[in-house]
């Protein structure tokens, strides 16, 4: 057999760099910026990539945010980053200072998220963020805004974004603004450590955090149209958190979320996502927190209908983005798949087929194209090598009696592979002698019924018999070559010989026969039961033990609703199972089965149950403060469960149930005096303290 192969990797070298980073489309000129952003083409020799942009400016309100990467050399960082608004200063550039964390400043400043190594070089992930004064407009106008990225040689790359800015007074349409320090910091529920920090959150790939709603703001500000117009007034919004990539929902935000918005200082409003509490983002990648602010009217006469002014959540491409996460992202690129070169297994070298189609088959890539051709170029199949890397083809004509050669071609991309395999054809078939495979010569078995098996001729009549010529079993080699017979007569305990006779027409085969059978009590059967969890019942762990009765020595799965195995163990010698499971379950409800499988035989018992969802109080924050002196706690919690407030003593300070939506709310049961009070909140299901978790609060 002769082997040969040509590559080409580049092309796989990039899809899986992109595949690793999801959004960040490495080393192309593709911008990725908001609804109301166009691009101009970029210049220069760092590749760069727009992750996310927003810019918005209203009178004196004008910032601005970006989040790119930078494909460098490795070891290298841009020894600058500037920025310039180019419709009304092209010249001038404004440096921007770099920062360890761009969570922590404001004003002009950028910060490296993180540097992935790629072969011989690095991506940079970079957040940004600035602002400038721009002349007020009543109508809309656009800007570059423009990206300088200088590397210690000097070389440097331009990057440009043209957006619409400043309001719109004729059409009436909100106008979604930045977050900013003298706006911001002032909104019930701010969180800190500055009004901005809404863009460019980090949470590391191996890091266990969650983030913090309070620390993303949702800004607009009206129309600037008169109240005699009507729809001049920007009094909610719609929000969501979706990926980068492809602007698939986060799960947190599943659809896009209502909002009121009310004014606070400087004549914008605004709001915090104060009822997200701590959250998590779904799969590792570079998340938007976008808007649709939603005007009404002023006007005393009803009804006005603003729906044609106000931005529509059900459209995309009318959203505007106003924060930015990078939840998680890899520390390294996936290293491309080495293609698996094609072989060839059937028909083996030099072997003789007896059937005037030969099936060819080997091993291959996964979902490469496999082609095999005859010596003169002939077409005999094709196929596609399946997910185990297995490929069959079976000739599609006949071949008389004789020798051939074939060449099998893999095509996996660009990656082409061959093989070639030399063959004989001989459909004239020799009777295949009878063969003993089961009991092996002189094994030992334990039950009083053998079962005999082995392999033949397909069609012959297999007899086994005893030392005595009695007939212990018939059988009928199958079209495979395979026979198989069970005892018609139990034997007792002792040494065995006898004989297996082979008929087929006038030719007969014999296989000489010896074993012994050595019998063991029966084990009895234990009933098969699940005794944890009962039927419709409430697990706490996420990580739930199942426990039941069986057959000693039966196998026990734990199946999902899917098929999915989640957990499995052997019954022990006493007829108990116990197995937890090797999935983290999300709290909710579940419907699965348990299989018991005991001497070849399953039992499979449905089940149903649920994960309890933990206890949390949103209200008062952790560490923040209350109103006295009857205090309102508040919180999420498993729906139905009882909820208690206790003090540091252990006395209860509120209780309540959970309501259908997940959530509770309690005041407290006496007045309580200004000062911090620490405890805990707990949660109880079926008269058992489920979860606990400590609060901290500073009644006012």
């Amino acid at each position: 057999m002769r082997i040969k192969r040509s590559h080409s990797r580049a092309a796989a070298t990039r899809l899986c760099a992109l595949a690793a980073f999801g959004a960040l489309t490495v080393g192309s000129v593709g911008l990725a910026a908001p609804a109301s952003a166009t691009t101009v083409p970029e210049t220069g020799s760092a590749p760069t990539t727009m992750l996310g942009w927003s810019e918005r400016t209203v009178a004196s309100h004008d910032e601005w945010r970006g989040d790119f990467t930078v494909r460098v050399k490795a070891g290298t960082v841009p020894s600058k980053i500037e920025w310039n608004r180019t419709h009304s200063a092209p010249t001038a550039w404004t440096a921007l200072t770099k920062v360890a964390s761009i969570q922590a400043s404001v004003a002009s400043v950028y910060s490296i998220v993180q540097a992935v190594q790629d072969g011989n070089e690095d991506v940079l992930s970079i957040s940004a963020r600035g602002d400038s004064i721009v002349s007020t407009v009543a109508q809309s106008t656009t800007y570059q805004v423009g990206i300088r990225i200088t590397m210690a040689d000097g070389t440097t790359t331009t990057r440009h974004a043209v957006e619409n800015v400043s309001r719109n007074t004729s059409t009436g349409r909100p106008v979604p603004i930045e977050a900013w320090g003298t706006t911001t910091s002032p909104l019930p529920g701010y969180y800190g450590p500055n009004s901005e920090t809404g863009w460019g959150n980090v949470v590391a790939a191996d890091s266990s955090e969650s983030l913090l709603g309070v620390k993303f703001h949702v800004d607009a500000i009206n129309s600037g149209r008169s109240a005699t117009n009507g729809c001049d007034v920007t009094d909610s919004l719609f929000y969501q958190f979706v990926r980068g990539d492809d602007g698939t929902p986060a799960s947190i935000t599943p659809t896009p979320q209502l909002m009121s918005i009310a004014n606070h200082p400087s004549g914008v409003k605004g709001a915090v996502l104060v009822n997200e509490g701590r959250f998590s983002l779904d799969a590792p990648g570079y998340y938007k927190l976008v808007i649709w602010p939603q005007a009404s009217s002023s006007k005393a006469t009803a009804p006005q209908d603003c729906t044609g002014v106000s931005y529509d959540p059900a459209v995309p491409s009318e959203s505007t983005q106003v924060g930015s996460v990078f939840w998680k992202m890899p520390t390294t690129f996936a290293q491309p798949e080495p293609v698996t070169p094609v072989t060839v297994a059937t028909p083996a070298g030099s072997e003789v087929v007896s059937t005037p189609k030969p099936v060819f088959s080997g091993t291959g890539h996964p979902g490469a194209t496999v082609e095999v051709k005859a010596e003169d170029g002939t077409l005999h199949g094709s196929a596609l090598v399946d997910a185990d890397g297995q490929w069959s083809v079976e000739a599609a004509n006949d071949h008389a009696d004789g020798d051939y050669s074939a060449t099998v071609t893999q095509t996996a991309g660009s990656d082409v592979s061959s093989a070639s395999v030399a063959y004989s054809v001989s459909t004239v078939k020799p009777v295949a002698a009878v063969s003993l495979a089961s009991p092996a010569d002189g094994e030992t078995v334990t039950v009083a019924r053998p079962v005999f098996s082995g392999t033949g001729h397909p069609g012959a009549s297999v007899v086994v018999r005893g030392s005595s010529g009695k007939v212990l079993a018939i059988a009928t080699v199958d079209a495979t070559g395979a026979w198989s017979a069970t005892s018609t007569i139990e034997l007792g305990t002792g040494a065995y010989v006898g004989v297996v006779e082979q008929t087929f027409g006038a030719s007969t085969t014999t296989a000489d026969l010896r074993y012994s059978v050595a019998r063991t009590p029966e084990v009895p059967a234990i009933p098969f039961a699940v005794t944890s969890p009962t039927v419709d019942g409430t697990l706490v762990s996420t990580t739930p033990i199942f426990r039941g009765t069986g057959t000693p020595g039966a196998a026990v799965e734990v199946r999902g609703n899917s098929g999915r195995v989640i957990a499995s163990a052997t019954v022990d010698a006493s007829g108990n199972w116990s197995a937890q499971s090797t999935v983290d379950l999300d709290s909710g409800l579940y419907l699965g089965s348990i299989h018991h499988t005991a001497g070849g035989v399953a039992t499979v018992n449905q089940i149903s149950y649920r994960i309890a969802t933990g206890v949390t109080m949103t209200s008062p924050v952790n560490g923040g403060t209350v109103s006295g002196p009857v205090p309102t706690y508040s919180g999420r919690g498993d729906v139905g469960a009882t909820v208690l407030v206790r003090g540091s003593s252990g006395r209860t300070v509120a209780t309540t149930t959970v309501g259908a939506d997940g959530t509770w709310s309690a005041d407290a049961l006496f007045d309580l005096a200004p000062g911090d009070y620490v405890g805990s909140v707990v949660q109880i299901i079926d008269q058992v303290e489920t979860h606990t978790a400590p609060v901290a609060y500073t009644v006012a």
